[in-house]
């Protein structure tokens, strides 16, 4: 009577062969992948510093348009904060010391 022995641990050895083909592959996915998305982020961010130093106006004077702008964003800003619809006071602790 002959047995399958032979084939079933051909079988199995062929199964884990496929599963470390596998799990070469997915690992070399997740190294693929990562290395990818650095290198993005990188060249991300030399385009940003590219940009802020050359083309940012971050140094220039504010206009008198502007500067009136946001004395009166403050004025507006200092007094309430708007949730939802409603306007609630806001408390500041005092700066005298006591």
């Amino acid at each position: 009577m002959p047995t399958n022995n032979g084939m079933i641990s051909h079988s199995i050895a062929r199964n884990i062969a496929d599963a470390q083909t596998s799990l070469s592959r997915a690992r070399n996915i997740f190294y693929g992948g990562s290395l990818f998305f650095v290198v993005v982020f990188i060249a991300l961010t030399v385009q940003s510093h590219k940009y802020i130093v050359n083309a940012s106006t971050a140094g220039t004077p504010l206009s008198e348009a502007v500067i009136h702008g946001k004395r009166v964003w403050e004025r507006n800003a200092a007094s309430t904060v708007t949730r939802c619809t409603a306007k609630v006071p806001i408390s500041r602790p005092s700066l005298a010391t006591s």
